[in-house]
Order: C-alpha cells, then sequence, then structure tokens
C-alpha cells in the first residue's frame, strides 16, 4: 500500500490499489513504459494520467501531503526514479527525518484535467473534516466533563425516567409516556436505548438553554443586531488559539440606528471553547460542540457528518439497533435522515461521516441514507458534477482510511439504515411528508439557501 523499505510501491487508481514489488519495478526500464503498463491496469491513457505522492503522517497537525504531478521522467529507470518521486512530494524528505511519528505513502493516479482538480478538491475537504473531528480527543473529552458545563447526571435521570415509562407503556396498558422534549418521538417504542434517550435530552438541552444560532452578530458597542457582511479576514492571535481559520467582518450601519463600528465574528473549530465559552455559531460550531457534549456524556461512539451543500450535524452508535443514528442539534432533530433532502428540499451530492477523536480516518459515505431511494439517479448525477468521478472520489475514501491505519463502512450498512428509514415512515406517507424546513436561522437565509422545502426543485 505504500513505498516502504522493502521497495514496494502501492497505486491507487479509483477503488483499486495496484502493488509493485521490487522485481516488477526492476522489470520496467522507465517512467514511460511503466505508464503503459498503468494504461493497461486502468484504462487512462498515458497522456491523460495526473500521477502525484501522496503522503500521511500522523505525528502532523495536516497529516497528508500531496506531491506535484509527475510530468516526465528525463530517461531515469523507475528504481532511479523512485526516490525522486518522493522528493517531488512537498517536503517529503524533510518530513520524513524530523517526524517521529509512523508515515505512509503512495501514488495517485487520476485522470488529468477537470476531473483531477474535482477529485483533489474533494479529498482536501474531507480532510479538513477529519481535523475537525480529530480534534474532539480524549483530553477535551475529560476537559468538557471537567468544566460540568454539561448537565450529564440530569441528562442521565431524566434519560432513565423516559426509558422506564417506555418499557411500563408497553407492558401495563393506560400508563402514559412523556412526550416532551420533541425529539423523542423521533425513536420508535422498540428500538430506543439508554443512550439514544440520553441524546435525546442533550438535543433539548442544547439547543433551548444551551448554544445560540448566529446570523450575524450584534454591535458590542451599540447592541443594534441588523449588521452589514462587509469581509473576511484572517484570524488575529488570540482568535487562531482558538482554532479560527477565518474572520467575517461585520459593519454597524453609520446612520441614526447605529455607530458604524467593525464587529469580528471568528469562526472557531475548538470545541472546547464552543462549548463551555463562546456557545454559539453555525451549524459547524453548533455540530462540534454537541459531539463534544455527547462524548462528555458517555456516548460511547460519535461522528461528525457534513454534507457538500454546506450543512453538519452528528451521529451516535445504537446498540440496540446496531447503527448509527442521526441527531442534528440546530434542528433538535432525532433519526430523520430525509429531513434535508425531503424536509429542507435539498438537493444533496455526497454525504461523509468521520468518527470523532480519533488520528485514524474512520469514515462512511452516507449519501445513501440521507437521500430517499427514488433520487438515488439525480444524487449520483450530482455526485459526478461535484467530485469528477465517482469512482475515483470512493477510492479516496478507501485509500485516507488505508493510510492513516483507519478503517471505511461499507455501503450495506447504508443501505440497511435507509431501508430502515423508508419503513419507519409508514406506508400511507410519502417520503418525508412529515418532515419541516429548516428551523436553525432567519426566514430570509433559509430561502437564500433553497432550504425552506420540498417545493424547491431538486436539481
Amino acid at each position: 500500500m505504500a513505498h516502504d523499505d522493502d521497495g514496494t510501491l502501492g497505486v491507487w487508481c479509483k477503488t483499486m490499489c495496484y502493488t509493485f514489488s521490487r522485481a516488477e519495478i526492476g522489470e520496467t526500464t522507465s517512467l514511460a513504459c511503466w505508464r503503459t503498463e498503468l494504461q493497461r491496469l486502468s484504462g487512462i491513457e498515458p497522456s491523460a494520467q495526473h500521477l502525484c505522492w501522496i503522503f500521511w503522517c500522523d505525528a502532523l497537525d495536516m497529516p497528508l501531503k500531496v506531491g506535484t504531478e509527475v510530468r516526465a521522467d528525463g530517461g531515469h529507470s523507475v528504481e532511479e526514479l523512485l526516490p525522486v518521486l518522493g522528493a517531488l512530494a512537498e517536503s517529503h524528505a524533510e518530513l520524513a527525518r524530523r517526524t517521529r511519528g509512523p508515515f505512509r505513502s503512495c501514488l495517485l493516479l487520476l485522470k488529468r484535467g477537470e476531473s483531477a482538480t474535482k477529485c483533489l478538491t474533494f479529498l482536501f475537504r474531507i480532510l479538513q473534516h477529519w481535523v475537525q473531528a480529530s480534534r474532539l480527543d480524549a483530553q477535551k473529552v475529560e476537559a468538557a466533563r471537567a468544566s460540568g458545563v454539561v448537565p450529564v447526571q440530569r441528562f442521565e435521570q431524566s434519560a432513565e425516567s423516559h426509558f422506564s415509562q417506555l418499557a411500563r407503556s408497553q407492558t401495563e396498558p393506560g400508563i402514559g409516556v412523556d412526550n416532551q422534549p420533541a425529539a423523542g418521538d423521533a425513536l420508535p417504542l422498540a428500538d430506543i436505548c439508554f443512550t439514544a434517550a440520553v441524546v435525546r435530552e442533550a438535543l433539548h438541552w442544547f439547543k433551548r438553554e444551551h448554544f445560540q444560532w448566529v446570523d450575524s452578530p450584534p454591535c458590542e458597542h451599540c447592541g443594534i443586531r441588523t449588521l452589514r457582511l462587509k469581509g473576511v479576514d484572517l484570524p488575529a492571535a488570540s482568535e487562531a488559539l482558538h482554532a479560527a481559520e477565518r474572520v467575517e467582518v461585520y459593519e454597524c450601519p453609520t446612520d441614526e440606528r447605529g455607530c458604524g463600528a467593525l464587529v469580528r465574528f471568528p469562526r472557531y473549530n475548538d470545541a472546547l471553547f464552543l462549548l463551555t465559552e463562546s456557545r454559539r455559531g453555525r451549524c459547524g460550531e453548533w455540530a462540534q460542540a454537541f459531539a463534544l457534549a455527547l462524548c462528555a456524556c458517555s456516548v460511547p461512539r460519535v461522528r461528525l457528518v457534513f454534507d457538500f451543500e454546506d450543512h453538519i450535524w452528528t451521529e451516535f452508535w445504537s446498540e440496540s439497533r446496531e447503527t448509527w443514528i442521526h441527531a442534528d442539534p440546530c434542528e433538535e432533530a432525532l433519526d430523520q435522515p430525509h429531513l434535508y433532502s425531503c424536509g429542507w428540499g435539498k438537493a444533496l451530492s455526497w454525504v461523509i461521516a468521520i468518527e470523532v477523536g480519533l488520528r485514524t480516518c474512520h469514515l462512511e459515505d452516507r449519501s445513501r441514507v440521507y437521500v430517499p431511494r427514488a433520487h438515488w439517479p439525480a444524487m449520483e448525477e450530482r455526485q459526478a458534477r461535484t467530485a469528477g468521478d465517482i469512482d475515483a472520489a470512493s477510492g479516496l475514501l478507501r485509500m485516507l482510511a488505508t493510510l492513516s491505519g483507519g478503517k471505511q463502512y461499507y455501503s450495506e450498512t447504508a443501505l440497511a439504515a435507509e431501508e430502515h428509514a423508508s419503513e419507519s415512515e409508514g406506508s400511507t406517507l410519502e417520503p418525508g411528508q412529515h418532515l419541516q424546513p429548516r428551523q436553525s436561522g432567519a426566514p430570509a437565509w433559509i430561502a437564500s439557501r433553497g432550504e425552506n422545502g420540498p417545493a424547491i426543485a431538486k436539481r
């Protein structure tokens, strides 16, 4: 899978990884001949091959490095060329010398042109979200618990009470069940478990008591709330301290209503700071902070889930159903995977889930879970437009998992969950009929994003 000390070399192309031994490398005398061999394996003509080095090192904050495209070999033999290929990766040799953690590398073969550009953009988009997920590590979880900001005992007591009522309602006629908060209605009685009951309580607390949605921040000087976005700035040192990668800059009106001040709104990615101090933001901040809150509640496995149409939420593992369950803190939504397609009217393409707190990539393509079966053909067309090539994008997911030492979950899990979601909607309803348009955010902002209901055409 990698260029190791024994001379083996892995070349990823679409969903396949071709491994070459030292003997096989020695039989090929030039890069031109080798490209011909790659054509035989991949079907990509030599003139259309985009070949670059991929390097993963666990010890780096941004562990994946991508080298420049290999364009010509200058007459070198392949064996002579391999060290040159390694040097083409940005700082490859330097990284290998100064990193103490394990590192792995391979070659990536894509079809040159727009498809390669889209595939690499797809790869880095996933990597950015993996970085967010990996920051929710055990140290952050312990700090969140120590802060006392998450009322874990209250959640557990309420969940135990609700869970007991559910059990009694199934065995004793006439026993009522407390249906508050509303998110608890989403899980069928037969499928609910104690973890799901805790998540139900956490959703209610997080949205209604703890976290604040921000379309635009209020003016810190005069308090006016209607500000104009002026632009985006780089973070100051104090903002970068909490992993802000960009800062939205708003301008207070200069008329009689406002004072003309500039207001900075850092988009923080430090989940502990968001959960315990900032307590505000949009979906990115909500999902990271809520995922950390679930971990602080000892929910055993949590994932961040993001779509390529700009929304992010969480999933948790259900012991009783033995699958991942959707939980969106922005909407206080539990087990409603078709909310975005059928409630909001979003035309989804890729939906990717990444398990939190790990220095390896444990991920899954969840697109078919969050899009009803009838809409899969249109979804796949959008996936191809977004990533350039569906097979190549799927291969990149597998490559990330392999290089990092993680795991890629496969479509059988997604299909089972999709079928369960379809069954739970009831045969007399159209898919998503009972699901609401987006609730988080101002109506005009929701409408501008096309998330105000299924009347919005699915393109």
